[in-house]
């Protein structure tokens, strides 16, 4: 799945739009990501400085953007197993993290 974000130039907001009910919507270059379901934000993801990551700021979950990512950009595991050219180079135990969180 590609991330396809459009930019506004009048509101100077990006958006995402992953299906009918769910889209994302950037402010501030990135900084605040807003998550909708059906018209409603139900999720805020914040960057705190410059240099931290985005971090999850509402409280109906401890997930991080990270996590919301991970969420939608599923990989093809055959590709994780083949070590195809991606997947290269990678420590063992990034990619044993990275398969237990969608096992």
């Amino acid at each position: 799945m590609e991330l396809n974000w459009t930019y506004d130039v009048e509101t100077k907001l990006m958006t995402f739009v992953l299906n009918d009910t769910i889209k994302y919507v950037a402010k501030n270059g990135g900084s605040h990501i807003d998550k909708y379901q059906d018209g409603e934000i139900v999720e805020t993801f914040i960057r705190r400085k410059r240099n931290e990551p985005i971090i999850k700021n509402s409280g109906h979950s401890e997930r991080s953007w990270t996590d919301e990512l991970m969420w939608l950009c599923v990989p093809d595991f055959s590709d994780i197993r083949k070590r195809t050219f991606w997947y290269q180079g990678i420590p063992e135990e990034y990619i044993e993290r990275y398969m237990n969180f969608y096992v």
